[in-house]
């Protein structure tokens, strides 16, 4: 396997509700892209292309003593790319059953608090709920 092929892994920095157009709030995590511009760029080909298919999965792990969430997101139309979101369980473990229980999560690339005035196009993703409860629930 080429190293070019391993799908990056961004930490989550911070987690939060956002609020959309039209009123609705989303569960949202942050994420810091900026060396990652093919990731950065992905809500923008969604909003330009079309929504496309997206999967999702997860995996719980213990590294140096840290439990941590790896959130897989694999697009296949109208790209294809994929990435991982590593979550620090300990700090979003209650976001995440939110996350779970709605089946959706808005990843954030850009500041949220430069949002209201930016207006930033952010990946929203469908997430397999009863995977993420399986992987939270699942002690390695």
């Amino acid at each position: 396997m080429d190293v070019s092929d391993v799908p990056v892994v961004l930490p989550v920095i911070d987690v939060g509700l956002s609020v959309g157009e039209d009123g609705e709030t989303a569960p949202t995590a942050v994420v810091d892209a900026s060396d990652h511009p093919d990731v950065a760029d992905l809500a923008r080909v969604h909003a330009v292309e079309g929504i496309g298919d997206i999967r999702t999965t997860a995996q719980r792990l213990r590294v140096s003593g840290t439990d941590l969430l790896v959130l897989g997101v694999v697009l296949s139309r109208p790209v294809k790319a994929s990435f991982a979101l590593a979550f620090d369980l300990a700090t979003t473990g209650a976001f995440l059953d939110e996350v779970a229980a709605i089946g959706r999560l808005v990843i954030a690339t850009t500041d949220p608090h430069a949002a209201a005035q930016d207006r930033p196009t952010w990946l929203a993703v469908d997430i397999d709920g009863a995977a993420l409860r399986d992987a939270i629930a699942t002690m390695n």
